[in-house]
């Protein structure tokens, strides 16, 4: 059973990493710019770290894990999209692969928008039920504690 989890936890990452080097490849096959602007690289690639942050602050709050799966694929997304972003500072990239990433960065955050929202909106309904189930105890006490008097 371990196992299966963290190749659950694994699998993710290894598409990542896969696809990544997919992408960086064909990139390679462009001409690069003589002088890419390392302020933008770099403020790309802090844009690209961004939701990895998101995912690790986020993990603990979900209690659905499809909505963490939901969320990981919307970082995925978005994750290849900065990648792209950050190819296109370097190399000199045309046709579709030029506008790999002004598809997967907005589709991404759509998906991790849509994951948080979920979470939020199963959060409320979880708050609700512990509200109803404390009222209910409540009043369970008052009939026990005023059959004792």
């Amino acid at each position: 059973m371990k196992n299966i989890k963290q190749s659950n936890i694994i699998v993710p990452y290894f598409i990542l990493v896969l696809t990544s080097l997919i992408l960086i490849r064909l990139n390679l096959l462009f001409p690069k710019i003589d002088n890419p602007s390392l302020f933008n690289i770099t403020s790309k690639f802090l844009i690209c770290i961004q939701p990895a942050i998101w995912i690790y602050f986020e993990k603990a709050g979900f209690r659905n894990n499809n909505y963490y799966k939901l969320m990981l694929s919307g970082f995925i997304l978005f994750y290849l999209g900065s990648l792209q972003n950050i190819m296109d500072e370097i190399y000199r990239l045309e046709g579709v692969l030029s506008e790999v990433d002004n598809i997967l960065m907005p589709l991404g955050l759509v998906i991790i928008s849509s994951a948080v929202i979920l979470r939020f909106l199963e959060e409320e309904e979880v708050n609700l039920l512990l509200s109803q189930k404390n009222k209910a105890l409540y009043y369970l006490n008052c009939i026990i504690n005023c059959n004792k008097k």
